[in-house]
């Protein structure tokens, strides 16, 4: 997995205070802990 566009997509989700929805729950956590994630 490629981190750059996961990272830019978790950035933009913390900025504007989204939830995410993705099947990759540990990067997103490590990376952007403050975003809200939903795992399928």
């Amino acid at each position: 997995m490629n981190p750059l566009p996961g990272f830019y997509i978790g950035a933009q989700a913390a900025e504007l205070n989204l939830d995410l929805i993705t099947r990759d729950v540990f990067h997103y956590r490590s990376y952007i802990p403050s975003v809200n994630l939903i795992s399928p």
